[in-house]
């Protein structure tokens, strides 16, 4: 099976191991197609991130709109199909990217045969104006298959008119080598943390819900805080940290390279995921959930989008933006080490059942495979 993979998110090299996942699987021949450059909210990427293994093709092309994932698009006549010949193309922009519909298009110039998907993240409504009104249509109309990060995003498409399989996959799993139990005390003395450590690690941005869990830890005692990130929204939350009378109890730690990350996690004795639903976004998987939970810490999270499904019955759910239910789940498992434990193994082999960059390329392997034959 020859595939085509279209997406920005493959210029970071962590993400591309589920792809080298993919190339390992015996038949298979990966092809990526990637930017030659991106911005985000956190960095311009200008080239690929070396590294990793090299038993699949990267084509680099330049793109117009960079940054932007719904109206980028390649520079490119015919996105080398005439080359690489595919059975199938995946492009993972969402049902209504430009990107999509441009290898649509050149699909049936080019490759008539390929069959096409795309992955979608999106799990809010929406209605949109022309022209990305009519290039959602057409992209539905001219689909194979879809995959889903989450249950909302299926209903979605179901709803939008998507009238072909669709699975309910996240796009990226993660290395349970990397992300895996091991020693911080030497860590946790550096950084000055003492008695319980509550964790987390995200955007500081009002819809990530911090304000919740600083509500919560408030009401407790004997705890320290290590929050690791970046957002639009830190300087607030520090103020309300000082008006609540905790901001002394909290270390905060800048984003750290993904290879670092599992130090972090291994200081924790607990990591909170408070996620609030807003009118433009909810939580569409929690990514930080599964890494937590690989490093066998035990999680909290709320009852936002996809994050009971996330957590099954490996964590603890509360009611989004409920400060006293989060104080509740906290304060359980402050005061009960076994059911710490217990969380902590349930989480470690939820992930490795469905979450590794392996499984996660098994099980789409097998959704290309089901819709070519």
């Amino acid at each position: 099976m020859r595939i085509l993979i279209i997406s920005h998110v493959y210029l970071l090299n962590a993400n591309r191991e589920k792809i080298e996942a993919l190339a390992d699987i015996p038949g298979t021949e990966v092809h990526l197609i990637i930017p030659k450059k991106w911005s985000d909210y956190i960095r311009e990427i200008k080239g690929v991130e070396h590294g990793g293994r090299k038993n699949f093709k990267i084509h680099q092309i330049e793109t117009s709109f960079s940054g932007k994932e719904s109206t980028y698009f390649y520079r490119s006549i015919g996105l080398k199909l005439r080359e690489i010949k595919p059975d199938i193309i995946f492009v993972e922009q969402g049902a209504k990217a430009l990107s999509y519909f441009q290898t649509i298009v050149y699909k049936k110039i080019f490759w008539r045969k390929v069959k096409v998907g795309f992955f979608t993240w999106v799990n809010l409504d929406y209605k949109d104006k022309f022209p990305f009104s009519f290039i959602e249509k057409f992209n539905l109309r001219n689909t194979d298959f879809a995959v889903a990060g989450n249950q909302d995003a299926k209903k979605i498409i179901h709803k939008h008119g998507g009238k072909f399989p669709i699975k309910i996959l996240p796009q990226l799993g993660l290395n349970e080598t990397m992300f895996k139990k091991q020693n911080q005390n030497v860590l946790r003395k550096k950084l000055g943390l003492k008695g319980f450590v509550i964790g987390f690690v995200g955007r500081f941005d009002k819809e990530k819900g911090i304000e919740t869990l600083l509500r919560a830890a408030a009401g407790l005692s004997n705890w320290n805080m290590l929050m690791v990130g970046m957002g639009k929204d830190k300087d607030y939350f520090i103020e309300l940290a000082k008006k609540l009378g905790v901001l002394d109890k909290i270390k905060f730690k800048a984003v750290v390279p993904i290879q670092e990350l599992p130090k972090y996690y291994n200081c924790m004795d607990v990591f909170v995921l408070p996620s609030l639903t807003g009118t433009k976004w909810k939580e569409q998987f929690g990514h930080t959930l599964i890494e937590a939970m690989s490093c066998e810490v035990p999680v909290i999270g709320s009852d936002s989008g996809e994050i009971p499904n996330v957590i099954g019955n490996a964590g603890l759910v509360f009611r989004e933006g409920y400060p006293k239910g989060l104080k509740e789940k906290i304060e359980k498992l402050m005061k009960n080490k076994k059911l710490r434990d217990k969380y902590a193994k349930a989480g470690r082999g939820h992930i490795i059942k469905n979450y590794t960059h392996k499984e996660i390329a098994n099980k789409l392997h097998k959704i290309f495979n089901d819709a070519i034959y």
